[in-house]
Protein backbone atom coordinates (compact mmCIF):
# COMPACT_ATOMS: atom_id res chain seq x y z
CA UNK A 1 0.00 0.00 0.00
CA UNK A 2 2.74 2.15 0.87
CA UNK A 3 4.43 1.45 -2.34
CA UNK A 4 1.55 2.97 -4.11
CA UNK A 5 1.64 6.05 -2.57
CA UNK A 6 5.08 6.78 -3.26
CA UNK A 7 5.05 5.72 -6.75
CA UNK A 8 1.97 8.45 -6.83
CA UNK A 9 3.76 11.02 -5.28
CA UNK A 10 6.68 10.76 -7.50
CA UNK A 11 4.23 10.88 -10.38
CA UNK A 12 2.98 14.39 -9.10
CA UNK A 13 6.27 16.08 -8.02
CA UNK A 14 7.78 14.97 -12.12
CA UNK A 15 4.79 16.37 -13.45
CA UNK A 16 4.73 19.32 -11.39
CA UNK A 17 9.08 19.74 -12.20
CA UNK A 18 8.18 19.35 -15.78
CA UNK A 19 4.95 21.95 -15.55
CA UNK A 20 7.40 24.77 -14.01
CA UNK A 21 9.91 24.18 -16.25
CA UNK A 22 8.12 24.26 -19.55
CA UNK A 23 6.62 27.92 -17.92
CA UNK A 24 10.70 28.78 -17.10
CA UNK A 25 12.00 28.12 -20.55
CA UNK A 26 8.76 29.43 -22.37
CA UNK A 27 8.69 32.72 -20.55
CA UNK A 28 12.58 33.66 -21.61
CA UNK A 29 11.96 32.45 -24.83
CA UNK A 30 9.07 35.05 -25.36
CA UNK A 31 11.46 38.06 -23.50
CA UNK A 32 11.07 40.77 -25.75
CA UNK A 33 11.64 44.25 -24.47
CA UNK A 34 10.12 47.33 -24.53
CA UNK A 35 12.18 50.99 -23.85
CA UNK A 36 10.70 53.93 -23.41
CA UNK A 37 12.05 57.11 -23.34
CA UNK A 38 10.73 60.52 -21.87
CA UNK A 39 12.17 63.32 -24.59
CA UNK A 40 11.57 67.17 -24.63
CA UNK A 41 11.99 68.61 -28.28
CA UNK A 42 13.75 71.92 -28.83
CA UNK A 43 10.36 73.65 -29.35
CA UNK A 44 9.26 72.19 -25.92
CA UNK A 45 6.86 69.51 -26.76
CA UNK A 46 7.54 66.48 -24.11
CA UNK A 47 6.28 63.21 -24.30
CA UNK A 48 7.42 59.68 -24.15
CA UNK A 49 8.93 57.47 -27.05
CA UNK A 50 8.32 53.98 -26.79
CA UNK A 51 10.25 51.01 -29.11
CA UNK A 52 10.05 47.46 -29.19
CA UNK A 53 12.60 45.19 -29.78
CA UNK A 54 13.22 41.69 -30.79
CA UNK A 55 15.83 39.40 -31.92
CA UNK A 56 16.15 37.95 -35.54
CA UNK A 57 18.21 35.19 -37.96
CA UNK A 58 21.44 36.27 -38.39
CA UNK A 59 22.33 38.51 -35.41
CA UNK A 60 20.14 40.95 -36.24
CA UNK A 61 17.67 43.40 -34.25
CA UNK A 62 14.59 44.28 -35.08
CA UNK A 63 13.01 48.07 -33.86
CA UNK A 64 9.71 49.04 -34.17
CA UNK A 65 8.06 52.00 -32.72
CA UNK A 66 5.07 50.98 -30.47
CA UNK A 67 3.86 54.51 -29.85
CA UNK A 68 4.92 58.47 -29.23
CA UNK A 69 2.48 59.85 -26.52
CA UNK A 70 2.76 63.56 -26.48
CA UNK A 71 2.38 64.88 -22.65
CA UNK A 72 2.40 68.96 -23.11
CA UNK A 73 4.24 71.83 -24.34
CA UNK A 74 6.84 73.59 -22.42
CA UNK A 75 6.56 77.78 -23.54
CA UNK A 76 8.65 79.91 -21.47
CA UNK A 77 8.77 77.92 -18.41
CA UNK A 78 4.87 77.49 -18.18
CA UNK A 79 3.52 73.66 -18.59
CA UNK A 80 0.80 73.27 -20.86
CA UNK A 81 -1.20 69.88 -20.65
CA UNK A 82 -3.93 67.72 -20.17
CA UNK A 83 -7.14 70.57 -21.34
CA UNK A 84 -5.28 73.54 -20.65
CA UNK A 85 -5.17 74.03 -24.56
CA UNK A 86 -8.80 72.90 -25.40
CA UNK A 87 -9.89 76.55 -26.29
CA UNK A 88 -7.17 75.68 -29.24
CA UNK A 89 -8.59 72.31 -29.75
CA UNK A 90 -5.49 70.70 -28.27
CA UNK A 91 -6.04 68.23 -25.69
CA UNK A 92 -2.93 65.77 -23.98
CA UNK A 93 -1.93 63.14 -23.66
CA UNK A 94 -2.60 62.32 -27.54
CA UNK A 95 -0.52 59.59 -29.77
CA UNK A 96 1.41 61.53 -32.63
CA UNK A 97 0.89 59.38 -35.46
CA UNK A 98 3.37 61.28 -37.47
CA UNK A 99 6.25 61.08 -35.10
CA UNK A 100 9.60 59.57 -35.87
CA UNK A 101 13.16 58.90 -33.84
CA UNK A 102 16.46 57.62 -34.03
CA UNK A 103 17.35 54.28 -32.05
CA UNK A 104 20.44 53.05 -31.79
CA UNK A 105 21.67 50.54 -28.74
CA UNK A 106 23.76 47.04 -27.65
CA UNK A 107 22.30 43.20 -27.26
CA UNK A 108 23.82 40.49 -26.16
CA UNK A 109 23.68 36.81 -26.36
CA UNK A 110 24.52 34.28 -23.63
CA UNK A 111 26.75 31.14 -24.32
CA UNK A 112 29.82 28.91 -23.18
CA UNK A 113 28.86 30.31 -19.40
CA UNK A 114 28.93 34.14 -20.17
CA UNK A 115 27.17 36.87 -21.64
CA UNK A 116 28.77 38.77 -24.97
CA UNK A 117 27.60 42.22 -26.44
CA UNK A 118 27.31 43.83 -29.49
CA UNK A 119 26.48 47.33 -30.86
CA UNK A 120 24.30 47.98 -33.74
CA UNK A 121 24.20 51.32 -35.39
CA UNK A 122 21.22 54.20 -35.41
CA UNK A 123 17.72 53.28 -36.92
CA UNK A 124 15.50 55.83 -37.78
CA UNK A 125 11.93 55.08 -36.96
CA UNK A 126 8.62 56.48 -37.99
CA UNK A 127 5.30 55.86 -37.95
CA UNK A 128 4.86 52.42 -36.54
CA UNK A 129 7.62 50.92 -38.86
CA UNK A 130 10.30 48.45 -38.46
CA UNK A 131 13.92 48.74 -39.24
CA UNK A 132 16.41 45.82 -39.10
CA UNK A 133 19.61 45.94 -38.03
CA UNK A 134 23.03 43.87 -37.77
CA UNK A 135 24.71 43.89 -34.22
CA UNK A 136 27.81 44.23 -34.51
CA UNK A 137 30.16 41.87 -32.59
CA UNK A 138 33.83 41.69 -32.30
CA UNK A 139 35.77 39.02 -34.11
CA UNK A 140 36.93 37.20 -31.00
CA UNK A 141 33.08 36.68 -29.80
CA UNK A 142 31.95 35.54 -33.48
CA UNK A 143 34.41 32.99 -33.94
CA UNK A 144 33.66 31.65 -30.12
CA UNK A 145 29.85 31.93 -31.25
CA UNK A 146 30.38 30.14 -34.06
CA UNK A 147 32.40 27.64 -32.57
CA UNK A 148 29.94 26.88 -29.80
CA UNK A 149 26.53 27.02 -31.67
CA UNK A 150 28.14 24.34 -34.47
CA UNK A 151 29.78 22.22 -31.31
CA UNK A 152 26.31 22.14 -29.72
CA UNK A 153 23.68 22.14 -32.62
CA UNK A 154 22.32 24.98 -30.94
CA UNK A 155 21.49 29.07 -31.99
CA UNK A 156 21.82 30.73 -29.44
CA UNK A 157 21.09 34.08 -30.71
CA UNK A 158 17.62 33.01 -31.25
CA UNK A 159 17.16 31.53 -28.13
CA UNK A 160 18.32 34.04 -25.66
CA UNK A 161 19.76 37.04 -27.62
CA UNK A 162 18.37 40.55 -26.57
CA UNK A 163 18.78 43.99 -26.40
CA UNK A 164 20.15 45.31 -23.65
CA UNK A 165 20.20 49.09 -23.86
CA UNK A 166 18.16 51.41 -26.61
CA UNK A 167 18.73 54.94 -26.87
CA UNK A 168 16.05 56.76 -28.27
CA UNK A 169 16.91 60.49 -29.98
CA UNK A 170 15.67 63.06 -32.27
CA UNK A 171 11.69 62.78 -31.53
CA UNK A 172 10.57 64.65 -34.14
CA UNK A 173 6.72 64.96 -35.88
Amino acid sequence: MQKKYSNYFNKIIIILFLTVFSKLCYSQKEYQPNFTKQFETESGIYGEAIAFTEVTSGLNVVISQRSVIVEGIKRDGEYFSGDSLSDYGINFPFKCTNCFFNAEGQAGVYFNGSARYGRFSKAFIYNFSKETKKVNFNETVLSLYKKHSEKENRNFWLENGRVSTLTITDVKG
